[in-house]
């Protein structure tokens, strides 16, 4: 276990991959948009090894939500350019599911308890394709094999180079390879390399605070003020709450989403 230089070497998604052709949201590369929440699908191939079971590469497919901030200038550039600016990202959740002749089903998932999170940051000099990071803690689950395993902290870090945000159609490689723990923090295996294609974009949900991009929104600093907000139905100065069942609100599980 350990670091593996083979895999350290980013690689640049294709314009015209899997993600592109099932995108509900276009997507323009070399251009900046403001902060959103997105929901997008996703490929993943993963080499996992379970001591005294075997070794297999499954291949996994799911979706994944990812809040990305705001873009903010970096280096020279007074307002964040393609190429100089950074974009910092919190992963929200992760589903993946797949079969294995080793292990039976495999099911993927973010560890509740640790923090993953990324950053598309500077473009290299003559490049357009501008470095991006993740540092994924993943929880593994083997029903067959009555195991759920998490990474114990270590986080598995994938590393590309994208062109678009969202990265519609990146392709992302693991720079390192992970211990698999049990509850009691035995290593009974471990995620020896990931490949992750990120597929089309589901949904994107502007983020609340709605300034221009890269600059601070309503109520915060040196933006403009925040607007109070106006009483509900039934509260004193408000509308009348109407009786009866209302119709539910579709609208209620973007915003959901979006927190």
């Amino acid at each position: 276990m350990g670091d593996n230089p083979a895999q350290a070497r980013p690689v640049v998604g294709n314009l015209g991959s899997w993600g592109l052709a099932g995108s509900r949201i276009p997507v323009q590369p070399y251009r900046l948009s403001a902060g959103a929440t997105d929901t997008m699908t996703v490929r993943v191939r993963e080499k996992i090894d379970i001591h005294g079971v075997g070794t297999d590469v499954v291949d996994m497919q799911g979706i994944f939500t990812v809040r990305r901030d705001h873009p903010r200038a970096i280096g020279a550039a007074a307002t964040p350019q393609w190429g100089q600016a950074v974009v910092r990202t919190e992963f929200r959740s992760l589903e993946l599911s797949g079969e294995s002749p080793v292990f039976g089903t495999v099911r993927v998932h973010l560890d509740p308890n640790q923090l993953s999170s990324g950053e598309v940051g500077a473009a290299d000099a003559n490049s357009l394709a501008a470095k991006c990071r993740a540092n994924l803690n993943p929880v593994v689950e083997l029903p067959e094999l009555g195991l759920t395993l998490t990474t114990g902290g270590q986080p598995v870090t994938l590393a590309s180079k994208v062109i678009q945000i969202p990265p519609v159609g990146d392709v992302a490689r693991s720079e390192n390879s992970v211990a698999l723990k049990d509850d009691a923090g035995k290593d009974l295996g471990e995620i020896i390399s990931s490949d992750v294609e990120v597929g089309g974009v589901l949904a994107s949900i502007p983020l609340g605070s709605t300034g221009s991009v890269g600059q601070p929104g309503p109520g915060e600093q040196g933006g403009p003020p925040r607007q109070a907000a106006q009483p509900g139905q039934g509260e004193q100065g408000g509308a009348q709450r109407q009786a009866g069942p209302q119709p539910i609100d579709a609208g209620f599980f973007t915003r959901t989403i979006a927190r």
